[in-house]
């Protein structure tokens, strides 16, 4: 039995990966049980294997506390990033990092004062609790160096092991017909975040609109009212972004294959979900020349994600010289299988 906590995943690339790696429990007979933050969007398919909790980080250990109480697993796998805050000498623990804001050194990007000090709280946290896990696994190499840089656990502890739903991502391929002319249009599908540096790239496109350059830009944000404002000033000026808000997977897969382009401006990713299904999809990949880049997908170009120029100079060249831009292809392997047989398995 495995106890799968996930108690802070409730949205985006998180909750992807979560429903995945729970489609291969079932497929693989894996007995399981969630502990599920009760924001969860939809009803999960997996409602039969759950208990729903409004969790904080105060009433998180009595919960998994009283998880391993009444399923007596044999791993619990804390797949939010944190470790429980106590000992649990009867169960094996496993920790799944996905949150590259957690690492200090890495928050590159400016955010209030507010929220530095939420993430300064929840890396003592964190860093306070890493004794409480056997293990803790990462998706890049790149992400565990740097979290070894600012964390004190032994190498030795830690695995490297990215999944993702690639066999989903082949069906939808199978389905682009590539003998259609793709939309001359750019995608950026991702979530709000600061990290995600929307602001630079739609200053990005004002410098286009400037050139006299109107290219289509799709973005999935949600609930970022400045953000939103600042698109339909753009728009009023002439631009031509779309926002698609949140869509479910199936529908938004159909846009990404029409598009040309996938174009990913961020500062920083763990695994990068949209960079890999853009690639799936047949687009060229424009994005930030940042070494966890490399990690994921090998790109058709890249800019400097600091600088609106450089991202507005590279669309204009990916315009007018679509020809001369390589394919852009997947690194990121998918590592679901031997994640699962570490989980059954009673080793590190």
């Amino acid at each position: 039995m495995i106890l799968l906590e996930a108690l802070n995943i409730n949205t985006g690339g998180g909750v992807v990966l979560l429903e995945y790696l729970i489609k291969q429990f079932e497929i693989n007979n894996i007995k399981y049980h969630v502990l599920l933050d009760d924001r969860y969007k939809k009803v999960p398919f997996f409602i039969d294997n759950c208990t729903l909790y409004r969790s904080s980080i105060f009433s998180r250990a009595n919960i998994i506390k009283h998880g391993i109480s009444q399923f007596k697993p044999h791993t619990l796998l804390c797949f939010g990033n944190f470790p429980p805050s106590q000992r649990y000498s009867s169960v094996r623990v496993i920790t799944y990092f996905q949150n590259a804001h957690l690492i200090p050194n890495l928050n590159i990007y400016k955010t209030k004062l507010k929220e530095r000090l939420v993430f300064f709280l929840k890396q003592v946290y964190l860093k306070f609790n890493l004794k409480n896990t056997n293990l803790i696994v990462f998706q890049s190499d790149f992400i565990r160096h740097e979290f070894l840089k600012d964390y004190n656990i032994e190498i030795s502890k830690t695995r490297v092991l990215p999944f993702f739903d690639e066999t989903r991502l082949n069906e939808i391929s199978q389905k682009v017909d590539y003998a259609q002319e793709k939309e001359k249009a750019f995608i950026y599908t991702s979530s709000s975040s600061p990290n995600k540096n929307h602001y630079l790239l739609f200053n990005a496109w004002d410098q286009l609109i400037a050139s006299g350059s109107f290219p289509r830009l799709y973005v999935t944000i949600e609930k970022n009212d400045v953000l939103i404002d600042r698109i339909n000033n753009l728009n009023s000026k002439g631009a031509d972004i779309v926002n698609l808000g949140e869509l479910e997977h199936d529908a938004l897969f159909e846009i990404v294959s029409k598009c040309q382009f996938t174009i990913f401006p961020t500062f920083l990713e763990t695994i990068g979900l949209g960079l890999v299904e853009g690639a799936a999809l047949g687009n060229k990949i424009l994005c930030s020349d940042l070494p966890f880049i490399k990690e994921i997908v090998s790109p058709s170009l890249l800019f400097d994600p600091f600088d609106s120029k450089s991202i507005a100079d590279s669309v204009l060249f990916a315009i007018e010289h679509n020809h001369l831009l390589p394919p852009s292809s997947i690194v990121l392997k998918n590592n679901i299988n031997i994640f699962l047989q570490l989980l059954v398995n009673n080793e590190q």
